[in-house]
């Protein structure tokens, strides 16, 4: 008996977290598979988490009433938000179709100067086996009638992406709205909690599900600071980007720019796949200002982002870079971008769980 009641003792860490993966995989993909009918709700929690502390400083500023301040913040906000999100949205779908359209026409009217080129190229090698070069020759052709293909393919998806996006047009136009309702509840309750409050936990009976509950709103609290603070750092990549390509007028700016954005949120690489490539094709251009331009641009980012970082994410998830890459790569594979959320989600959940796992019911809720 003595020696089950060890191995018992031994297991319980592994059943533990066998038990931590399981409650976590179906809360995550019960979230995911509802989402369609949350996503206003969601959308409004975390919009609410961003307007509290303005919200706040406009109520002790102009000393207004909380519901007053709260819906002077949310419509601003949204307002603000869907502004801008319908611009991008414009200019965006602008610069993806000139692209496919342009490259389309370059390549067709190009594609036989091309072939040409690489026929001349290869006819120098008078050792090669004409074989070999009637072969490489009929590759390249495919290749070039197989990218204008895609090419066109691609153009005609963003024409159908486009009507199919209009299609659903007043379901967005539902979730916008809930979203707004949904943003001045959640905020109202977060202004009217007051945060000097004295918590008294003589009327808890269950103190075991307090610690639970404790440990849930902390992890709300620093991964909604992280998302908020991170957002902050590559929103200012994307403007510096966007405001650098203008100035040196760089085609598709817009689309670079979102494009850099996206990058800069992957760990290691980041927008160099951006900027390595466009001082390639400048400096084959024999345009060394621009390459200059652009090397100094991404400089300029990189030690910006380091001056801010470490003031805006004073509350880290202490996620390893290598953590990071290991979730994109290995979620995209197995379930595309959910899979990659869902991989990170567990990171940063299995964090916690290691921090408050060996800690009593008394230490976490005595802990500030």
């Amino acid at each position: 008996m003595e020696y089950i009641s060890n191995l018992l003792n031994k297991l319980k860490p592994c059943l533990n977290v066998v038990i931590f993966l399981i409650l976590f995989t179906l809360c995550f993909w019960i979230i995911i598979g509802t989402l369609k009918y949350t996503i206003p709700f969601i959308v409004g929690l975390v919009a609410a988490a961003i307007l509290k502390k303005p919200t706040e400083w406009l109520i002790n500023k102009f000393q207004i009433k909380g519901n007053l301040a709260a819906i002077i913040s949310t419509l601003v906000f949204y307002i603000i938000t869907v502004t801008l999100l319908i611009l991008g949205v414009v200019f965006f779908c602008s610069e993806i179709k000139d692209l496919a359209t342009e490259g389309y026409e370059y390549i067709y009217d190009n594609g036989g100067k091309i072939g040409i080129l690489i026929q001349d190229s290869l006819s120098k090698f008078k050792n090669i086996d004409p074989a070999v070069i009637e072969a490489l020759e009929s590759n390249v052709t495919g290749y070039l009638a197989d990218i204008s293909n895609y090419v066109l393919d691609f153009s005609k998806g963003i024409v159908n992406y486009i009507i199919s996006f209009i299609s659903v047009l007043p379901y967005i136009i539902t979730v916008i709205v809930f979203a707004i309702l949904s943003s001045f509840i959640f905020l109202k309750k977060f202004i009217e909690k007051s945060p000097n409050r004295k918590e008294d936990n003589t009327y808890l009976k269950n103190r075991d599900y307090d610690k639970y509950i404790k440990i849930i709103i902390e992890i709300k609290d620093v991964v909604f600071k992280y998302i908020g603070t991170y957002s902050i750092l590559i929103f200012c990549t994307f403007i510096i980007t966007f405001i650098g390509f203008n100035i040196i007028k760089v085609p598709y700016t817009l689309l670079l720019s979102l494009t850099c954005m996206l990058l800069d949120v992957l760990p290691v690489v980041g927008m160099i796949l951006v900027f390595l490539p466009l001082m390639i094709i400048y400096l084959f251009q024999g345009k060394y200002f621009i390459v200059i331009f652009l090397g100094i641009l991404f400089a300029f980012i990189m030690i910006t982002r380091n001056i801010l970082e470490p003031k805006l994410l004073s509350s880290s998830l202490e996620i390893s870079p290598l953590s990071v890459l290991v979730s994109i790569f290995v979620g995209l594979n197995f379930a595309g971008f959910k899979g990659m959320i869902y991989l990170i989600a567990l990171f940063i959940s299995f964090n916690f769980y290691k921090k408050y796992s060996n800690m009593s019911t008394e230490e976490v809720l005595n802990k500030k």
